[in-house]
């Protein structure tokens, strides 16, 4: 879900050595989807799930549970 909702990957069945190959060779053909990807997937690391916003969540938990 995160990488389909953030639109930072390809996801594929792991087990299924074909789509394994398109992702990459789609990747590999197309640099400017992959560099909008990468380009992406920092953003959200650095926006939404890092420390900072995650501790936030922690420590409510944290008061919930006390």
């Amino acid at each position: 879900a995160l990488i389909e909702e953030n639109e930072c990957g390809i996801c594929v069945p792991p087990d299924d050595p074909d789509s394994i190959r398109q992702a990459i060779v789609r990747l590999f053909k197309d640099r400017d989807l992959a560099q909008a990807m990468g380009a992406r997937g920092r953003a959200v690391i650095e926006e939404k799930y890092n420390w900072d916003k995650e501790k936030l969540i922690l420590y409510a938990l944290y008061n919930d549970l006390l």
